[in-house]
């Protein structure tokens, strides 16, 4: 099973005046969007190159889930969204669809619809939540508050989609402390997944200015300490939430000099080895596997699968399969999922 990225060119309400203007402080889309998405393309299209491009490197998939990742993927009148996730559901070898948004751009009316592709398709919900803090959302221009991702994820949950969130570590404001204290937050959400990002900032944004001038306002990781940071995070996680990512990495054309997690990215994670986090290890990475990992399982990664990552990050799809994700586990992931993300979240 592969995630095939599409753009079908969504936008914000932070982005287009409905409640602000120029995003999230730290996005820059086209710093995690693959190359082979373009809105101006056909949704099939762009299916058929995602897969064109899989079959290349991932060839044992033979399944693929379409994700809408690029900014909010529900923000749009329901019968829009009917048309595009029913069209991209009827492509060949589409079983599903994973659908970024951020919480303010859903309701009951499209919760309703998205249950109902839910008894015959997998439907997975991806909340960006990034930070539990008013204070940090509004100082990134986010123009929504923690509570609305609250109730939103309990809506989701509740009608049995599966619902996952994402989180990026090391934005401006925010101690070490406050980003450890978001584990006890979300463990008390009914979440099936969540992806981790650390903050990369990202050449050409509102927050490449704001580290210019206030640097001293961002804790830096550095990978040791990006480790033991989710070392300690992951064992004061709720166990039922499976992590399908541990950090992002955007290509070093887009990068600010400076990066949290030390030289551009999170790397030489193949020749060694992140041990005993919580609720199961992360052992030999790259020559081993990541294993029990929540309540599910990333298993037999294969031989150097955090690898070249480029454009995009690594999720844990790859050429295997899902299986009732949040209970079950993610398998076989082959040569490695990159699932472009990038800088830090695509909602």
């Amino acid at each position: 099973m592969q995630k095939v990225v599409v753009d079908a060119g969504f936008t914000c309400p932070n982005r287009d005046g409905t409640k602000g203007t120029g995003g999230c402080t730290y996005c820059n889309n086209d710093a995690f969007n693959p190359s082979y998405c373009n809105p101006v393309e056909p949704l099939h299209y762009q299916i058929a190159k995602g897969i064109g491009f899989h079959l290349v490197r991932y060839r044992k998939a033979t399944k693929y889930l379409v994700y809408f990742q690029p900014y909010s993927n529900t923000y749009a009148p329901l019968a829009r969204l009917k048309e595009l996730y029913e069209d991209a559901l009827a492509y060949p070898d589409v079983v599903g669809l994973v659908i970024g948004t951020r919480p303010d751009c859903i309701d009951e009316a499209k919760l309703d619809y998205l249950r109902e592709l839910s008894l015959k398709h997998y439907i997975q919900v991806e909340y960006g939540i990034e930070s539990c803090n008013d204070k940090t959302l509004n100082r990134i221009n986010r123009q929504h508050d923690f509570a609305i991702a609250e109730q939103v994820i309990r809506m989701t949950h509740d009608r049995g989609i599966k619902t996952g969130a994402h989180l990026i570590f090391g934005l401006p404001g925010e101690s070490p402390d406050e980003m450890l204290a978001t584990a006890k937050t979300i463990s008390e959400l009914p979440l099936d997944s969540v992806k981790f990002h650390q903050l990369q900032v990202v050449k050409g944004t509102a927050m490449e200015h704001e580290f210019e001038e206030n640097p001293s306002d961002f804790h830096q990781f550095t990978l040791e300490g990006y480790i033991r940071f989710i070392i300690r995070f992951v064992e004061q996680l709720n166990p039922a939430i499976v992590i399908e990512r541990f950090s992002g990495e955007v290509p070093p054309r887009f990068m600010k000099s400076f990066d949290p997690a030390g030289a551009g990215s999170i790397d030489s994670v193949g020749a060694g080895s992140i041990d005993s986090v919580g609720a199961g290890p992360i052992d030999s990475v790259g020559a081993g596997s990541i294993d029990s990992v929540g309540a599910g399982s990333i298993d037999s990664v294969g031989a150097g699968s955090i690898d070249s990552v480029g454009a995009g990050s690594i999720d844990s799809v790859g050429a295997g399969s899902i299986d009732s994700v949040g209970a079950g586990s993610i398998d076989s992931v082959g040569a490695g999922s990159i699932d472009s993300v990038g800088a830090g979240s695509s909602v």
